[in-house]
């Protein structure tokens, strides 16, 4: 049997699910010249895949030589496996293989079917021969005409079996026209890797200013570890068909670790039309880890804010900050999630809320948070006043309440023809208003209305709806 599965086979009948996930402790057996790991490059994008990239070294005979790396992540694409020799004696690729028969109890168990093993009682330490029937959905033996369901113990077979592998296994048959060291390139696409970007943003007391980090976080599920790999991430939605499946994935998950990177933060540069994230310093990735990476810091960060009324609920706070360089960030920020906390006159910070950030280039605005407001209310009355062949005409009052005791606040009062479906072009057009106001876009227009504390003020709006359909 190939990977030392030979000689006498002894397998338990209370084990055998658990011995399923044996194999994941072997997942470093990796045949490479001795003394030398490979060199690894992990990169990672954000759909739950990942591009692995290995160098490597190997002695070859001159003619016919199989190469074999055990090892490679469980969750890989064997279509997207790709051999590159690099330096060393010239070297004819003839076939390349994926063995992704894995070994396990149930499946040794299964090639005695029909045939005599040895039942060793769990008690009696008694040693008898029996007949494997079936191993579907639990064990069957027969023993002196009788059959046996399940019976306590273990078995014992005195040959292996071939043509299994204990971890997935990618090889090659090359010809080489000399002896000599081989130096390749191993590369393939695998699942099971993903990562995400979490942002934190603590505001200072007055709610001016504030500071942010930015951490990325490693998730590795492929079912092997990365040592001293050079990482890298892409951020952006990568059109990929995801393959069938041809093997099962033995790998069961068993929880993991976390740990905890600290600076320097990644480098940033363009990648068609994603960007690629690389880590300054060689880094190792476990399998079954969760890493953490620090993406940014930066503190003293201007925040604005401003109160805004849209169409179909209260009144909101929205605070914004700026990407830009002079705020110590200018850098395109991943999506993730953005978790907002407010510093109290006690310096102790309490959470505000957590909402989607989605890619966001440099020098545009970042949406930290929105806030209902309790002290500020509108009522807002629409009424239809005329309607014409090609448009309709409406009437519109928005009454304002500042109930702050200290602060003046300006209200942006967001209007457009909501009673017409946004898949019927139309043109929107304001009249007349009492207060300045602005287009956001054709179909939208923002009012701003200025309302001292603890006062109330109305806003009047008459606008047309002329349909081009």
């Amino acid at each position: 049997m190939k990977n030392a599965v030979a000689g006498w086979v002894k397998i338990s009948c209370f084990l055998l699910a658990a011995a399923l996930a044996f194999s994941s402790n072997l997942a470093f057996s990796q045949q490479s010249m001795a003394g030398e790991a490979p060199r690894n490059s992990v990169t990672i994008y954000n759909d739950n895949f990942a591009l692995v990239r290995e160098i490597r070294k190997v002695r070859l005979q001159e003619g016919e030589n199989e190469i074999k790396v055990d090892g490679v992540a469980a969750k890989i694409e064997p279509e997207s496996v790709h051999f590159k020799p690099l330096w060393g004696p010239r070297a004819a690729i003839l076939e390349q293989n994926f063995d992704y028969d894995l070994v396990s109890a149930e499946k040794l168990l299964a090639t005695r079917v029909g045939k005599s093993v040895i039942l060793v009682d769990n008690y009696t330490g008694e040693r008898s021969e029996v007949t494997v029937l079936s191993v579907e959905k639990g064990i069957a033996v027969e023993r002196d005409g009788i059959v046996l369901i399940n019976p306590p113990g273990w078995f014992e077979a005195p040959d292996g079996v071939e043509d299994m592998v204990v971890s997935p296994t990618l090889s090659w048959l090359v010809d080489a026209e000399r002896e000599g060291i081989l130096e390749y390139e191993l590369s393939y696409v695998t699942d099971g890797m993903k990562w995400n970007c979490d942002y934190l943003f603590t505001l200072d007391t007055d709610e001016k200013s504030g500071t942010l980090e930015g951490w990325v976080t490693l998730e590795n599920n492929c079912g092997i570890s990365f040592a001293g790999a050079k990482l890298q991430l892409v951020a952006g939605d990568v059109k990929r068909e995801k393959p069938k499946r041809y093997y099962d994935n033995f790998w069961d998950y068993v929880g993991g670790t976390m740990s905890m990177s600290i600076p320097p933060p990644f480098y940033v540069a363009p990648l068609a039309e994603y960007y690629l994230y690389t880590l300054p310093y060689e880094t190792s990735i476990k399998n079954k880890q969760v890493k953490q990476l620090q993406l940014l810091s930066a503190s003293g960060i201007p925040v604005s804010k401003r109160y805004v009324f849209p169409l179909d609920s209260g009144v909101y706070a929205e605070y914004e900050i700026g990407n830009f360089e002079e705020h110590g960030l200018g850098i395109p920020l991943p999506k993730g999630v953005m978790r907002v906390f407010w510093r109290d006159s006690g310096q102790i910070p309490r959470f505000l809320s957590k909402t989607n950030l989605y890619h966001t280039p440099r020098k545009e605005k970042v949406l930290l948070m929105t806030r209902r407001m309790h002290d500020i209310l509108a009522i807002r009355n629409t009424s239809r006043t005329k309607v014409k062949k090609s448009a309709a005409f409406f009437d519109v009052t928005v009454n304002v309440r500042n109930q702050k005791r200290n602060e003046d606040v300006d209200l942006i009062v967001i209007q457009s023809p909501f009673e017409i479906p946004e898949t019927l072009p139309v043109e929107f057009k304001v009249i007349r208003s009492n207060y300045e106001f602005t287009y956001a876009d054709s179909r939208t227009a923002e009012f701003n209305v200025y309302v001292p504390a603890n006062s109330e003020r109305e806003l009047r709006i008459a606008y047309e709806v002329r349909f081009l359909f």
